[in-house]
């Protein structure tokens, strides 16, 4: 017997000739597999090289798998977002004051601006307009369970 394929099939909208689904998805590919793949693409290209195409071809995957982890581009670019705001969420604050405190951590929002320019970029012409959904790992549905803001 010939090994698998690292290719799973899922449910989806076309059939194969033996009367299977034919949807491909890459065995033990996640959502963070996916976002992380798409932030280090940010990082290294910018925020236009940011395709479903690009990205698929990264991860070695058909485009349709990165739809089936992280919805639309517009989901994915707030997952990116969201992802580096989790990181700049573990940035030391310092200081003894209140003052102090609140300066440390504008220096660290600063910085990490700076060190990561194509996310900033990202995040204030991509069409994050809900910074809190993008921090909070707002994704795919959740305004939809009443995890977003109303508007």
């Amino acid at each position: 017997m010939a090994p698998r394929s690292t290719t799973v099939r899922h449910s989806a909208s076309r059939r194969s000739s033996a009367g299977r689904v034919d949807t491909e998805r890459h065995a033990g590919l996640d959502r963070d597999e996916v976002v992380d793949a798409a932030l280090a693409l940010v990082e290294s290209r910018g925020g236009t090289a940011l395709t479903m195409r690009k990205l698929a071809a990264e991860l070695g995957v058909a485009p349709t798998a990165i739809y089936w982890h992280v919805g639309n581009r517009d989901e994915l670019v707030a997952a990116v977002v969201g992802r580096q705001a989790e990181r700049q969420a573990s940035a030391v604050v310092t200081g003894t004051t209140a003052a102090e405190r609140i300066g440390s951590a504008a220096i660290n929002i600063w910085e990490n601006a700076l060190a990561h320019r194509n996310v900033t970029a990202l995040a204030s012409g991509g069409g994050v307009d809900d910074p809190a959904h993008a921090a909070t790992g707002g994704g795919r549905g959740s305004r939809d369970r009443g995890g977003g803001s109303a508007r």
